[in-house]
């Protein structure tokens, strides 16, 4: 499953907010006003193999080893990104 919210202007997601797409794989976040990257929003995830939240106004990507165990690709391309945990 793929899930596009891309160019919709959003700006915080809450834990959990993906509750119900667990089947998702791919998750396209581009072109949103994210400042950061959290990885308690992709618990349960665990098909995930390609998130992108490339042009957003991240600057602090939050990770730990169960981020999403299939993850492949993570692209913060046009981000401006600082601080990398």
């Amino acid at each position: 499953m793929i899930l596009d919210v891309s160019g919709n202007g959003i700006a915080e997601l809450s834990v959990g907010c993906f509750n119900g797409v667990e089947n998702a794989s791919h998750i396209q976040f581009s072109h949103n006003k994210l400042k950061y990257v959290n990885h308690g929003w992709f618990e349960g995830l665990l098909k995930l193999e390609i998130l992108n939240v490339s042009n957003n106004y991240v600057e602090h990507v939050l990770l730990n080893e169960s981020f999403t165990p299939k993850l492949k690709e993570l692209d913060l391309s046009y981000c401006r990104l600082q601080l990398l945990l």
